[in-house]
């Protein structure tokens, strides 16, 4: 019985390395993601004030044209990829927002979809504001 045990303890350890461990994400949104982001030209105008297809992604808050996303939680993270969840307020109302962004084109371009228990949006795609 000792003798079968015994390969067992000296397995564990080295089966246990190789289970995908947890990557700590960061506690903000990565620079590559953040700056001003327009559906289309006319929303990167700083004089417009009917720009509703801006996006605005600092460090911990992303700002739509009626509301604010506060970062909760990064959930997946990495150069071209973000999954978060977010406080959300706007219009005197108050939720909860997850999304995904992807980076195209080095890095000029930005996709977003609204995730909502297992359903994703379909994309909107956004390109940075110069």
């Amino acid at each position: 019985m000792i003798a079968r045990t015994l390969p067992m303890t000296l397995l564990l350890p080295v089966l246990a390395a190789c289970l995908p461990q947890d990557t700590p994400q960061p506690d903000s949104i990565p620079p590559a993601f953040q700056g001003r982001w327009g559906i289309n030209p006319a929303d990167c105008d700083p004089t417009r004030a009917d720009a509703k297809g801006l996006l605005g992604i600092d460090a911990t808050v992303l700002t739509f044209y009626e509301s604010r996303h506060s970062l909760e939680r990064v959930k997946e993270a990495g150069p071209d990829h973000l999954r978060a969840t977010f406080a959300a307020n706007g219009e005197g109302q108050a939720w909860d927002s997850e999304f995904l962004f992807d980076l195209q084109g080095d890095g000029q371009t930005l996709v977003r979809r609204d995730v909502e228990g297992a359903i994703v949006s379909d994309p909107l795609v956004y390109s940075r504001c110069t």
